[in-house]
């Protein structure tokens, strides 16, 4: 912009700093004034309308006390009470009284009050009389007494009170008159500060409007070529303002957002060639200071160099997973042959033998070649689970059932036969891996079986499976041995063993959460010692 735009500008803010600094002046003296005059309200006219009540209750008291010192012989609490009247009630009132008058500032009422205060004094020193006057019963037995102070109290201390009475009433309509007058001044302050908010307001709405309208003609017209490329690049549309040459800021404005067009639609190729894995194409940086191409620079050699140990990784990454394929398929076929034929010769010596102590050995060694065998099974599995994608196919459940009991239904302790229940609801066709449903059904049931409580007259494993078009929600129960509460944060880590007494591997649970969360699944357990375990799993439909 030029000189003349700024020249306008500076003095429509020197014009606006006047009138704030202005209107501040005057808004700061009329609240000082305002806060004055309430705070002369509050402090002096209301508390010295309160004292004078005070002062009027002190006339009734007063005159209330001195008749039942006269009529009412044993009244000793008025009697009481008028005494601390005339020694301290009144004067403190009076004291207060006094103070508040004199910031009151106003001759009327104190001459008023200092002569209401002289007759009231009078009237106490009556009152003084009466009261040395009856002091015992024997005075009050006196009829001259008696008579002369019932006297007194009806033609000089009510009549007296009530003109007292009447006069204080006068200065206290005085005092609200002067309050009033005063509320009346503070409304004024207040009228007054709205004016000169109301100034301030139409100013600034004046000034802006003005300054705008000019604004708008000289820069508005630039500004909006400047806009139009700022927001075609953010959408990712570099282009270039057409404009007339011209010398002032906002012409330099407009060379300085093309000159950056240029720039990067330099720095777009650069980056287009990058992304075609064309990393030997050379790039500039526009300055020294230029962070965006050094940054693509070097992304351009870490990319480089990236890609040649990712081509390196990948060949040692297949030749890693063709040896582990071959070594699942030594461990299926080599591994487990020998297993197969040495349970085969054991079956044979167990045959051909009535030693007892022979048959107890026969049994060990096929107990520790089956878990060995278990144990090369669940690498297996673990290994497929991992590795293989899943496939997904049509589930039957019950068909799935009825293969997982066949095989592991006589493993319970003491070969005590469990009951299977199922409970099968397919409201919808259920798509999933059936091999990883099946490793997840065999080690669960196969568990519930093998842990089943021997000293349980009808064990049973419980099986329900609900499909719908979303998942498919397992549940299997079981009245074993059950688990510890301490032990269930961690009966799916890899080799934990709830106790020595237990003949697993250790792998089970864990390939089983493995391949829960491989299909993108849900398991939880809850298990009571001594009562059962209860799995809950739910798995989505493919």
């Amino acid at each position: 912009m030029n000189l003349s735009i700024k020249g306008r500008i500076y003095r429509s803010f020197l014009l606006l700093i006047f009138v704030f600094v202005v209107n501040g002046i005057i808004t700061i003296a009329t609240l000082n004034s305002s806060k004055k005059l309430s705070n002369h309200i509050s402090t002096v006219i209301d508390p010295s309308q309160q004292v004078l009540q005070d002062l009027k209750m002190i006339f009734v008291e007063s005159k209330l006390y001195a008749t039942n010192w006269v009529f009412l012989r044993s009244n000793q609490d008025d009697k009481n009470a008028l005494i601390k009247l005339h020694v301290s009630g009144y004067p403190l009132v009076k004291k207060k009284l006094g103070a508040l008058i004199n910031q009151l500032d106003d001759p009327n009422i104190s001459d008023s009050l200092n002569r209401i205060f002289k007759d009231f004094e009078g009237l106490l020193e009556t009152e003084t009389g009466i009261m040395n006057t009856l002091t015992t019963f024997k005075d009050y037995d006196d009829p001259i007494k008696k008579m002369e102070s019932e006297r007194i109290i009806e033609d000089e201390v009510i009549p007296k009170t009530a003109q007292l009475t009447n006069a204080l009433n006068s200065v206290a309509s005085h005092e609200h008159a002067i309050k009033i007058r005063e509320y009346n001044n503070l409304e004024q302050y207040s009228i007054r500060l709205r004016i000169f908010i109301s100034i301030l307001a139409v100013s600034i709405v004046c000034i802006g409007i003005l300054l705008s309208i000019y604004l708008t003609k000289r820069i508005t017209t630039p500004i909006s070529r400047i806009k139009k490329i700022i927001k075609d690049l953010g959408r990712g549309v570099i282009n270039k303002v057409d404009y007339k040459e011209s010398n002032d800021e906002i012409g330099k404005m407009i060379r300085s957002v093309n000159t950056l067009a240029e720039k990067l639609e330099e720095t777009a190729a650069f980056a287009q060639n990058i992304g075609n894995r064309n990393f030997n194409v050379n790039y500039a940086p526009l300055s020294k200071d230029d962070i965006l191409g050094k940054a693509l620079i070097a992304m351009r050699d870490n990319l480089k160099t990236s890609e040649e140990v990712l081509l390196a990784t990948n060949e040692d990454l297949k030749k890693t997973n063709s040896e582990l394929d071959k070594f699942v398929y030594s461990v299926s076929h080599d591994l487990r042959a020998p297993l197969s034929s040495m349970l085969g010769v054991l079956g044979f010596l167990e045959s051909e033998t009535e030693d007892a102590q022979m048959l107890k050995d026969i049994g060990l060694l096929k107990t520790s070649v089956n878990k060995l065998d278990c144990f090369i099974l669940d690498i297996i599995d673990y290994s497929r689970n991992a590795r293989l994608e899943i496939v997904p196919e049509k589930i039957d459940f019950a068909a799935l059932l009825e293969d997982t009991v066949h095989h592991i239904k006589f493993m319970a302790a003491g070969n005590k036969r469990v009951e299977i229940k199922t409970d099968i609801n397919t409201v919808q066709d259920f798509h999933s891996d059936k091999g990883r449903i099946s490793i997840i059904l065999n080690n669960i049931i196969s568990n519930s079986i093998r842990y089943s409580n021997p000293d349980n007259p009808e064990p049973f494993v419980e099986i329900k499976i609900l499909t719908t078009t979303t998942d498919a929600e397992i549940i299997i129960s079981d009245n074993g041995v059950g688990i510890n509460e301490e032990h269930l944060p961690k009966v799916f880590d890899m080799f934990y063993r709830v106790s020595k007494k237990s003949v697993g591997s250790g792998l089970g649970l864990y390939i089983v959460k493995e391949t829960v969360e491989k299909l993108k699944g849900t398991i939880k357990i809850e298990s009571i010692q001594g009562k059962g375990t209860t799995f809950k799993i739910s798995l989505p439909n493919c």
